[in-house]
């Protein structure tokens, strides 16, 4: 080891194999974070490629699952729409029905009315005229607007 220099400043000159292990330390951790370091660029590259190959594959699996998802809606849509027609002609059937047991219902009562046979038609006068309320119907003109049979 060799001091050379002013009073103010010393210079310390040692030989390499007198360096303090640390230093030696310092340096070898250096040097591979160096190493290291310079294969940055290509690790990147190689990450970011890959990156979009995973994603071009991942774009291809949305849109072959997406034509898919489509025609399954398409085809619950379809099976909505046949159930929702079954379901109106039904019900529209079972009120046709219903309007003409209602018929043959007022038909029977009607001839109860009038005195008419079952087979013999009924005859009934039926008065029209403005509305009136409950209480004016039970009233004075209690006839007034009120299907009455005639002669028997």
């Amino acid at each position: 080891m060799t001091t050379t220099g002013t009073s103010n400043q010393k210079r310390v000159r040692l030989k390499t194999t007198e360096l303090p292990k640390p230093v030696y330390a310092a340096a070898g951790a250096g040097d591979l974070a160096y190493q290291q370091l310079r294969k940055l660029p290509e690790v990147a590259a190689r990450t970011i490629r890959t990156a979009s190959e995973t994603a071009d594959e991942l774009r291809q699996r949305l849109a072959a699952q997406e034509e898919t998802v489509s025609i399954r809606v398409r085809a619950s849509a379809e099976r909505g729409r046949s159930r929702m027609r079954e379901t109106a002609l039904a019900a529209q059937q079972r009120a046709v029905a219903s309007y003409h047991n209602l018929v043959a219902h007022g038909e029977r009562v009607v001839a109860d009315r009038a005195g008419a046979g079952p087979d013999e038609p009924a005859q009934v006068e039926v008065i029209v005229g403005p509305v009136q309320s409950h209480d004016q119907a039970n009233g004075a003109s209690a006839d007034a607007g009120q299907s009455r049979p005639t002669g028997a």
